[in-house]
């Protein structure tokens, strides 16, 4: 295989990182020089217009934004059926793989090219269909559900990579505002087929089969070559995107000569023998393992804003109900404030060309965040705000979930080595998985202790902090605190 970029090894050498930084391909010899980086005359930066190839390839990414996260949403809207006797368990499996994916991806991406990898989740997105709708007991249906969820931490780490060597802000704006809409799309996928016209779960889930092809049909036909331009330092030049080329992977196969020639030109530089100035192909474990270290300022905004979401939506909202005793009236809010906050989410991932956040704003989000999962946990129990007014706080949550995710992967691609966004890009995912994780497993407890709480019915896990109270006597104590804190 060729020396390439880091994720594939035979993609085009042409892109741009960000707004103001081209970036160069992982097998090239190219630097980003200081003064280049002071002289915004020297660097190129987006098209002001876009064009009709670049428009295509923003269409192409925010469709396999959608369909490559549909499959693990439709997992989790049909959990409930699945196993009734443990979502939880369901939930677990449609993260742990991606989480395993997301972790060793960066140590051997560079030796799968893209469509291989593209090809890859194809097929286990059909299999996730398959074990689902004809599997015969839980252990084959959870299997199922892993394979959907290896599928989306492979694509989605994929993707996120690929986005570096096309114009980063917009086509990273476009992939995550597909996955946004993934959200709505699952939902809408179960609510609507399964039970609004009645269709059984499994052919509700089969029928998601035509997602997949529609999944691999958008990155071989609808995905264009790269269109942004780089600056060749090594070559004292600029060079333009692939041209006579009308798919991105014959752009791909078209630079395989250019990525050698481009190596042993990086070989012959003294400065090349430096980590920092590497291609990342040619860094070893240890040393791609520092440099996914160096991306804690990135990564830990992601674990603790995924973690407090998901903690909010398996736990704190399962107890909300207008009147609480209500099983169905907790039912309708949950599934309410659910599509409030994939709304959100939707909105706000779609934002990352409006805005971009700065390090400070990206961590100040995840910390409010982290405040609205106390609220929501505080306000199970004291009731202190009780009614449907309360959606406009779970539209908050997704909006803020969805903020802190794009602005994350833009501020990468404009903060971050331009040799090392793709790797960069790659690393970084494994943030949300990880707080995905942590929030299934924390969830349980969470949903337990307020069940016990309110004296409800139903959950998996008995809370043991407030045995020592009768479940009858947790209402009005809570009540008398709630007075004792306010008189």
């Amino acid at each position: 295989m060729s020396e390439s970029d880091f994720a594939v090894g035979e993609h085009d050498d042409s892109g741009m990182v960000g707004q103001d930084l081209p970036y160069t391909l992982e097998g090239k010899a190219d630097t980003v020089t200081t003064d280049a980086l002071e002289n915004e005359s020297d660097v190129d930066t987006e098209p002001r217009a876009l064009n009709r190839d670049t428009w295509r390839n923003l269409a192409a990414f925010w469709v396999i934004g959608a369909l490559n996260n549909s499959a693990y949403v439709i997992m989790n809207a049909g959990a409930s059926e699945i196993s009734s006797g443990a979502v939880g368990l369901v939930y677990l499996c449609n993260v742990a793989p991606s989480l395993l994916t997301k972790i060793t991806l960066p140590y051997w991406a560079d030796k799968v090219p893209y469509k291989v990898r593209m090809i890859i989740c194809t097929l286990a997105m059909i299999m996730s269909f398959v074990l689902v709708g004809f599997g015969d007991n839980l252990q084959i249906q959870l299997l199922g559900v892993a394979c959907s969820a290896f599928q989306s931490g492979l694509g989605e780490a994929s993707i996120l990579a690929l986005a570096s060597k096309y114009h980063a802000t917009s086509t990273l704006t476009a992939w995550s505002s597909g996955t946004g809409f993934a959200g709505v799309l699952g939902y809408a996928w179960v609510a609507v087929i399964h039970q609004y016209a009645k269709v059984s779960l499994k052919a509700t889930v089969l029928s998601g089969i035509v997602l997949a092809v529609g999944y691999i049909l958008s990155y071989f036909y609808l995905l264009g070559p790269p269109t942004a331009v780089v600056s060749s330092p090594t070559t004292g030049g600029a060079g333009n995107a692939t041209e006579g080329s009308n798919s991105v992977n014959a752009a791909l196969d078209n630079n395989e000569e250019d990525d050698e020639e481009a190596t042993l030109l990086s070989n012959l530089n003294d400065t090349q023998n430096s980590t920092a100035s590497k291609p990342s192909s040619q860094l070893s474990g240890y040393e791609r393992f520092c440099f996914i270290a160096s991306l804690w300022r990135y990564i830990i905004p992601l674990i603790i804003v995924y973690f407090s979401e998901y903690a909010i939506q398996a736990g704190a909202w399962a107890v909300f109900g207008f009147p609480i005793t209500s099983k169905a009236a907790r039912d309708k809010f949950y599934v309410t404030a659910n599509w409030m906050y994939q709304l959100g989410v939707f909105i706000s991932r779609s934002s990352g060309t409006v805005y971009q956040a700065d390090l400070a704003t990206l961590w100040a989000l995840p910390v409010i965040q982290a405040g609205l999962l106390v609220f929501f946990c505080l306000d199970s129990i004291f009731h202190f705000w009780w009614d449907w007014s309360l959606l406009s706080v779970c539209i908050v949550t997704g909006l803020i979930g969805g903020a802190v995710y794009v602005n994350a992967f833009t501020l990468i691609s404009k903060t971050v080595e331009p040799h090392r966004v793709e790797l960069a890009l790659t690393s970084a995912s494994v943030g949300d998985s990880l707080g995905i994780l942590m929030s299934n497993i924390s969830s349980i407890f969470i949903q337990g202790c307020l069940f016990r709480w309110n004296n409800l019915s139903g959950a998996r896990y008995s809370c043991t902090c407030c045995a020592s109270l009768p479940p009858s006597q947790n209402i009005s104590v809570a009540s008398f605190q709630l007075d004792s804190l306010t008189s």
